[in-house]
């Protein structure tokens, strides 16, 4: 087992459990779990204190993706509201997503 791989199934669990769709990235260096939204893809991305830098992966027509963080140092009690609060944002034609 990874360094991170306990650290992001817990993650993983508590995001799904909430009904919001996630998967595990296990290409990724630190295998990293991402959320699909609107405008692109959440990232959580391990951190050594047991929390996550939260990054915003976006596509762009040339075929390259743009990676901007957003938050650092998120809990895992913080995962599901964050998520819930960025996709109502989305939703609601924020930050680049069309409704």
């Amino acid at each position: 087992m990874g360094k991170y791989d306990q650290q992001n199934e817990d993650l993983h669990a508590t995001v799904t459990k909430a009904g919001i769709g996630a998967r595990i990235d296990y290409e990724a260096a630190e295998h990293e779990v991402t959320v699909e939204i609107p405008a692109g893809r959440l990232i959580f991305d391990p951190t050594d204190d047991g929390a996550w830098r939260l990054d915003l992966e976006r596509d762009y027509d040339g075929g390259w993706a743009v990676r901007e963080n957003i938050l650092t140092g998120i809990g895992i009690e913080y995962a599901v509201p964050v998520v819930q609060g960025l996709l109502r944002w989305f939703q609601a034609g924020q930050m680049g997503a069309s409704t």
